[in-house]
C-alpha cells in the first residue's frame, strides 16, 4: 500500500455540493473524499496525455454517462484523509452569476437573456489556507484502458498529484506545494509525541462516541461506481462511508482541525501512525 500525501494552498476556497440538492444550496465546510479522488483522477489523465495517450473525459453506456478513469481510481483507493494545516474555513451563501444552460426550457433556448442567472450559492472561504489530503492506494492497481493504461506506483502518483490544479469545480483553484509517496507498511504507531500536536485529518469511523469537536458525517463512497456516473443521485446509505470530521458538514461556523491529541484517551482502541512528518488515524482497530 502507498500513502500519497499532497500539501496544497487554496486560492479563495471551494464549494462542495451536498447530494441531491438544487443550484440554490449551502456548501459542505469540508471537502468530501470524492473531491480528492476526482482531482487525482484528473491529474492521472494529464499525466497520460503528457505521455501521448488520450483519455476520454466520460463515456456513455446503456444510456448512462460515467467517468471511466475516476471509476478505476476509486476502486484502487482504500482510504482518504484531509486536514487544514493552517487557516480555517468559513461558509457563506452568496449571490453568484452562473450559466444556467441545463435549466433552460426548450422553448427558451434561443433567448439570450435566459443563458445566465443570479443564484444563491454556498461557498466555503479559505483564502490562503494550507491543507493536506492523503490517499491510501493499492500499489500496482491498474487504471485506464488500452494504450492509456497505467499501473499505480509511487512515481506515477506523485506526478499526478503535481498535475492537480483544482478541487471540485474549476473555480476551486489550488496550488500544490509538495507531494510525497510512502509505504504504509513503514508507518509506525505513535502516542504522546510532538507530531500529535499537529492538526488531525478527518478519517473513516466505525461506531462509538467521539469527543468534541469531532462529529460523525456521511460521504459518498468513492469506491462505488455510481459515484462517478449519472446514477450518483440514486445512491443510498449502502453507497455512503462514515467519517469523523471536526464539524458538521452543514455548519456555517468557522472550521478548524484540532490536534490528534484530542482523540487520545477519549476514544478506546484507536491507533495513530506516523508517516513522514504527519500522523494519521488507522481505523482498523
Amino acid at each position: 500500500m502507498i500513502l500519497l500525501s499532497v500539501r496544497l494552498l487554496f486560492h479563495w476556497g471551494f464549494w462542495a455540493r451536498p447530494l441531491i440538492m438544487s443550484a440554490r444550496q449551502p456548501t459542505m465546510t469540508v471537502p468530501p473524499p470524492t473531491v480528492f479522488v476526482g482531482a487525482l483522477a484528473r491529474g492521472l489523465a494529464e499525466l497520460l496525455r503528457a505521455r501521448g495517450r488520450g483519455v476520454p473525459e466520460y463515456r456513455r453506456a446503456g444510456g448512462r454517462y460515467y467517468v471511466p478513469l475516476a471509476q478505476d481510481l476509486g476502486r484502487c483507493v482504500e482510504r482518504v484523509y484531509f486536514r487544514l494545516l493552517r487557516g480555517g474555513v468559513s461558509a457563506a451563501v452568496d449571490k453568484t452569476r452562473v450559466f444556467q444552460g441545463p435549466y433552460i426550457r426548450l422553448d427558451n433556448l434561443r433567448d439570450p437573456t435566459q443563458r445566465f442567472a443570479v443564484r444563491d450559492l454556498g461557498k466555503a472561504y479559505a483564502p490562503g489556507a494550507e491543507a493536506e489530503f492523503a490517499a491510501l492506494v493499492r500499489e500496482g492497481c491498474e487504471v485506464g484502458e488500452g494504450d492509456a493504461r497505467i499501473s499505480l506506483d509511487a512515481a506515477a502518483l506523485v506526478a499526478a498529484a503535481h498535475a492537480v490544479t483544482r478541487l471540485g469545480p474549476a473555480e476551486g483553484a489550488v496550488a500544490v506545494a509538495d507531494a510525497a509517496a510512502m509505504r504504509w507498511e513503514d508507518c509506525v504507531e505513535v502516542r504522546g509525541v510532538k507530531v500529535l500536536d499537529m492538526p488531525c485529518p478527518y478519517f473513516p469511523w466505525g461506531s462509538g462516541e467521539l469527543p468534541p469537536p469531532w462529529r460523525v458525517e456521511r460521504f459518498i463512497d468513492w469506491r462505488d461506481p455510481r459515484a462517478w456516473s449519472d446514477e450518483r443521485i440514486a445512491i443510498d446509505e449502502g453507497g455512503m462511508v462514515v467519517y469523523a470530521v471536526p464539524e458538521s458538514a452543514w455548519s456555517t461556523l468557522r472550521v478548524e482541525f484540532p490536534p490528534c491529541l484530542t482523540l487520545l484517551g477519549a476514544v478506546e482502541a484507536i491507533k495513530m501512525v506516523k508517516c513522514g512528518s504527519f500522523a494519521y488515524v488507522d481505523p482498523r482497530l
